[in-house]
């Protein structure tokens, strides 16, 4: 039996993980949450993105914060950016700039053509830095030259979080303000099509994280799992997203938060 004091101990010296929602219980998550325990950064990215998100339920800042810093203390770069992000927008944590620019020239070291995006905006109005418009440009410029010559990181983790809406009324339920971009028949495909989206339209889709809605259309149909993106802060940014996207021949339909 493992004594309290010792299971006390181990959660101030790493921190303990937190659980999932009940509404993420499957085997399949279960067991990215396993690989998280174990220490694959992909896979807790993957929960931070999801514990960030809600997905159906209040987002868990905390928890997502948690998974990111082991992830990053690993050098992941997805990690780091998100780490960043959070800063940068105040969410979860107070807004802090100088943390956010810290987050993300680590994530644009490994990498990181989405940071080294960010970095440029905060040096360019001198957030959490003295502004430098010499170095604003030479980070966007990095950015460019990572986004031409091909993305080096990846944009979403190698392990899918599923949202287990079983059917369409459940999974409109279920929805914050996103967008949805393809519907596929595995969590694999899903993957491949986020990556691809993320990677050609970086500029609309690059501060978005994956969501996979498992959506259930009767005997006939079967089982199929949308692939969306967000959260949106409202009905409004979806619907523009989408109207960038479609005249650049992306699919893309608003999903209103119900």
């Amino acid at each position: 039996m493992i004594r309290p004091l010792v299971v006390l101990a181990l959660c101030l010296a790493v921190g303990c993980a937190p659980r999932l929602p009940e509404r993420f219980d499957s085997a399949e998550n279960d067991a990215v949450l396993a690989l998280a325990l174990e220490g694959d950064a992909d896979a807790q990215v993957a929960l931070g993105q999801m514990l960030e998100q809600g997905r159906g339920g209040a987002p868990d800042y905390d928890g997502a914060l948690h998974w990111y810093r082991r992830a990053a203390s690993q050098g992941n770069a997805l990690a780091a950016f998100s780490l960043g992000q959070l800063y940068e927008q105040g969410r979860g944590v107070a807004r802090d700039y100088a943390e956010a620019v810290r987050w993300y020239t680590r994530a644009a070291k490994r990498g990181s053509g989405s940071a080294a995006f960010r970095l440029g905006v905060l040096y360019e109005h001198g957030l959490g830095v003295a502004r430098d418009t010499t170095r604003a440009a030479a980070w966007y410029q990095r950015a460019a030259t990572q986004w031409s010559a091909g993305v080096a990181v990846p944009l979403a983790p190698d392990y899918v979080i599923v949202e287990p809406a079983r059917t369409a009324d459940a999974a409109a339920a279920a929805r914050t303000a996103r967008v949805h971009l393809a519907s596929v028949r595995d969590t694999d495909q899903a993957l491949a099509v986020w990556q691809t989206a993320r990677e050609s339209f970086a500029d609309v889709l690059g501060g978005l994280a994956l969501v996979v809605v498992e959506l259930d259309l009767g005997a006939e149909a079967g089982l199929f799992y949308q692939v969306q993106a967000g959260p949106f802060a409202d009905d409004a940014a979806a619907e523009t997203a989408c109207a960038m996207l479609n005249e650049r021949g992306r699919f893309c339909r608003p999903v209103p938060a119900p």
